[in-house]
């Protein structure tokens, strides 16, 4: 190979070589655990028949979202929550 040839592809391969650049990463520190803020009260109503098939999906697919709101608390009926309780005690075990 003469040395116009070898010139030339020595700059191939450098050109090729600096269009490969890395990709740019950005890395983000690992928080343990989010600092909590503080939650505004709860001040909406919905039909439980409205959100039980959502909140049954989304704990299906392991949504993220789910945890965040693991710990609310929610107001329901005397009645609702003995039949809860009450199924909670005799469901059968997996």
């Amino acid at each position: 190979m003469n040395a116009w040839k070898r010139d030339l592809e020595s700059r191939r391969v450098t050109e090729d070589r600096s269009n490969m650049s890395s990709p740019h990463l950005r890395i983000y520190p690992h928080r343990d655990e989010p600092e909590r803020t503080a939650r505004p009260e709860p001040n909406m109503t919905m039909k439980i028949s409205d959100l039980f098939p959502i909140l049954a999906e989304a704990y299906r697919g392991d949504y993220l979202w789910v945890e965040d709101f693991a710990d609310d608390k929610v107001m329901v009926t005397s009645d609702l929550y003995e039949l809860v309780h009450a199924f909670a005690k005799c469901r059968p075990s997996a």
